[in-house]
């Protein structure tokens, strides 16, 4: 939805990126955003290329809050940023993140003031609002990132775990692709028990072990043959026989989201950083589905 322009919306000029209550001043808000064993971080750090605000925030009259937001999740957080710093960093749990995450910086009034600068527009330049204490006076460009977590531990699950009555107990584990749904791990009785009895607090363990291993397995699969530049790439066997099945997609639409659209057929990543940053930025924290045991 476009911004409403609000000009003379409040008694007080507005510095915003749709206003033009200020000639050239500029408020802008970077923020940089990692994910990692369930752990979200957003780093946020401002600039304002205007003397005076600058310096009506080092003597404490304004201060600079951000804002953190996801909708979704109904989540709302505000943090006053230090007068002597242009940044901020905070990290939460990723389950409290689904979907779009909305973060913006905003110039609040600590104190009643006259608001005078340099910069102001020919409409406000002899003007002397006064701005009480607590109105907002400006706010900066909007930042968003989206927070996808892989749907484990529901019916969405791309990984499941059985046990397969035909497998002795010392047998190592197999994997089965040829569900459309999901990758299924088949372990021995013995093996599924000790899945069962860490499985909820022995995440990170169940993802080294036998999802990160195999998720790089597929992605070195998918990696099409290279030909030379100007002629069509064939898909391979591999891609032909799974690329519509729905564990095939999601993992290759994360892989987008993780390396800024690459393809995973191209093999620009190495299959194990690869699937090693998949599960830290959409995995980690979730649940694993399981199964009471393998079909025969």
């Amino acid at each position: 939805m476009p911004k409403i322009k609000r000009f003379k919306t409040y008694p007080f000029p507005f510095l915003a990126e749709y206003t033009k209550d200020y000639k050239k001043t500029k408020f802008i808000l970077n923020l940089h955003y990692t994910s990692e064993r369930g752990t979200v971080k957003f780093q946020a750090d401002y600039s304002i290329n205007n003397d005076e605000l600058i310096e009506s925030i080092k003597d404490g009259t304004i201060e600079v809050a951000v804002k953190i937001v996801c909708r979704r999740m109904g989540f709302s957080k505000t943090y006053e940023i230090s007068k002597d710093h242009n940044s901020i960093e905070v990290a939460y749990d990723s389950m409290q993140f689904e979907g779009d995450v909305e973060v913006k910086a905003f110039l609040v009034a600590k104190y009643d003031f006259t608001l005078e600068n340099s910069d102001l527009s020919d409409s406000w330049i002899n003007e002397r609002p006064t701005v009480q204490a607590d109105n907002v006076i400006g706010e900066s460009n909007e930042r968003v990132v989206t927070i996808t977590h892989i749907k484990s531990g529901s019916s969405k699950s791309i990984f499941k775990f059985t046990y397969d009555l035909k497998k002795d107990d010392d047998a190592p584990y197999s994997v089965d692709l040829t569900e459309s749904d999901c990758i299924v791990f088949k372990l021995s009785r013995k093996t599924y028990r000790q899945f069962e009895a860490i499985r909820h607090k022995g995440r990170e363990f169940i993802y080294t072990l036998y999802v990160i291993p195999t998720i790089a397995d597929i992605l070195r699969q998918m990696i099409n043959e290279k030909v030379p530049e100007g002629e069509e790439v064939e898909p391979n066997e591999f891609n032909i026989k799974h690329a519509n099945k729905r564990w095939y997609i999601v993992l290759s639409e994360n892989y987008e989201r993780a390396f800024n659209g690459a393809d995973p057929t191209e093999g620009t990543k190495h299959p194990l950083e690869a699937a090693q940053t998949i599960i830290d930025r959409y995995a980690v924290g979730n649940m694993l589905t399981t199964a009471k045991r393998a079909k025969l």
